[in-house]
């Protein structure tokens, strides 16, 4: 993270407190949630149709997630070091992961993805 960006928000600590910020975290990621989950009921047609507002209400709510995660991590002084190690790790277990899918040659029906 870069240092305006960690003035600024704790900058927001101070003007608008711990509490405040946490629940705006929580409130920007249940609107990531709905925008998410509005697109998943949104008809193939539609979303055809839609897409560029589709996107777009995903993208502002990603951003706002974003940013909230970044004040979470001068809330709870996480630094940058411990946050890319925390991050290396998870992408290695999903490595790990996709390969042990591939090896075992499971059918990720699951995952399919829909058209556009």
């Amino acid at each position: 993270m870069n240092e305006a960006n960690r003035e600024l928000y704790l900058k927001s600590l101070q003007k608008w407190g711990k509490v405040l910020q946490v629940n705006m975290a929580v409130e920007e990621m249940a609107e990531l949630t709905f925008a998410l989950m509005k697109e998943l009921r949104t008809s193939n047609e539609e979303r055809r149709s839609n897409w560029g507002a589709i996107k777009r209400a995903i993208l502002d709510e990603i951003v706002d997630v974003s940013i909230l995660l970044e004040q979470l991590r001068v809330i709870y002084f996480i630094s940058d070091a411990e946050y890319e190690q925390w991050r290396k790790q998870k992408l290695a277990r999903l490595r790990e992961r996709l390969i042990d899918a591939e090896e075992s040659n499971e059918d990720d029906e699951e995952f399919e993805e829909e058209e556009f």
